[in-house]
């Protein structure tokens, strides 16, 4: 258990790096003074870097090898799941766009963990896309990527 929670820190350490490095590269602050797109890849990346080094250091501790496993079988599985999910909306985001996309994983996942209702599986993948819409589309103006249903 000690190694593994010590892997698992310096991954996060290299990923907390590459995400702040990211940051930096595109501009924390506006001209303005205002946050720029780099604040919070840079932010989320120091946080990334400290709870790395968190992990890092408690693996030391003698407390450490008496705790639960995290993971059991159907925990792994789970893990699987929302991994596969993940890549898989990424992969079909520039082509079906990342509120479709969104929606299917919403919907995806709710089936693969368990739901049987089929009420409930179709309000996911409408609900959920059709809020992020909302949210980000429309309230907030951020634009999402529409893939093939761009104009």
């Amino acid at each position: 258990m000690r190694t593994a929670n010590r892997i698992v820190a310096l991954l996060t350490v290299i990923l907390g790096i590459y995400a702040t490095v990211g940051g930096i590269d595109l501009q924390i602050f506006a001209a303005n003074g205002n946050p720029g797109p780099g604040f919070l890849p840079a932010c989320l990346g120091g946080l990334l870097v400290l709870i790395g080094i968190l992990i890092f250091l408690e693996s030391f501790s003698a407390k450490t090898d008496k705790r639960p496993q995290p993971l059991d079988k159907a925990g792994s599985y789970d893990l699987v799941v929302v991994t596969v999910s993940s890549v898989a909306v990424m992969l079909l985001t520039p082509i079906l766009g990342m509120v479709i996309s969104i929606g299917l994983m919403a919907g995806g996942l709710a089936a693969l963990m368990g739901e049987r209702r089929v009420k409930v599986l179709a309000a996911l993948v409408v609900v959920t896309p059709a809020f992020l819409y909302l949210l980000f589309g429309v309230g907030l103006g951020v634009p999402l990527p529409m893939g093939i249903f761009a104009a």
